[in-house]
């Protein structure tokens, strides 16, 4: 009878000691973020002359990165996000911008005062594109796509307090389709950003 009382109480504890830090780091709720950081913008097009003056182009314009989530418990969250990539303007070729917004399902991996994670969605991505005068035209003073795709990016968390963390997050933007890559006279672009910021739990 002693071993079984011992038993119990040893497996209590255990119990007890194991769903402690578990009830600690239990963050479920609605929270806010926001953050700015670097985009790489990468495309190939055309130069005044013809193919063959076709060239390759990159740049690193600002981004930023505004959001809303609510998390179920402590490995899923349900997230939405704007981003926007600043003005990438190329001489002879014109002025190029993105904005993405998103929905996704938010996967945690909670390690402590870190969280590491992954998500995954839908995303809705406008790119804006604005030639210099030499290339504009009565017909294409401005190309505009809009265009839905799947999203996935990862970011990672560290807590401050148990509201305030610091994040920072990595992602790519959908491509434009081939009717703004026409129009455009940008044969391929590519973008791809991070964002480091705040995220503030209610």
């Amino acid at each position: 009878m002693h071993i079984h009382t011992v038993t119990a109480s040893a497996l209590s504890l255990l119990l007890l000691t194991i769903s402690a830090p578990a009830a600690a780091v239990d963050r479920s709720g609605f929270y806010v973020f926001a953050g700015s950081g670097k985009a790489t913008v990468e495309w190939t097009a055309q130069e005044e002359g013809g193919a063959d003056g076709e060239r390759r182009h990159s740049a690193r314009p600002s981004s930023s990165l505004l959001g809303a989530g609510y998390r179920v418990n402590r490995h899923l969250a349900l997230e939405m996000a704007d981003v926007r990539t600043g003005g990438v303007r190329q001489q002879g070729v014109g002025l190029l911008s993105a904005r993405s917004r998103s929905v996704g399902v938010v996967g945690v991996v909670p390690l402590g005062p870190w969280e590491l994670f992954a998500k995954a969605g839908v995303a809705r991505t406008t790119h804006t594109f604005e030639p210099d005068r030499a290339r504009r035209t009565a017909a294409a003073a401005e190309a505009r796509s809009r265009r839905s795709h799947s999203v996935v990016s990862l970011g990672a968390r560290f807590h401050l307090t148990p509201s305030l963390s610091i994040r920072v997050d990595r992602g790519v933007l959908g491509a434009p389709d081939r009717t703004f890559l026409a129009d455009s006279g940008i044969d391929a672009s590519n973008t791809r950003q991070w964002t480091a910021g705040v995220n503030y739990q209610f």
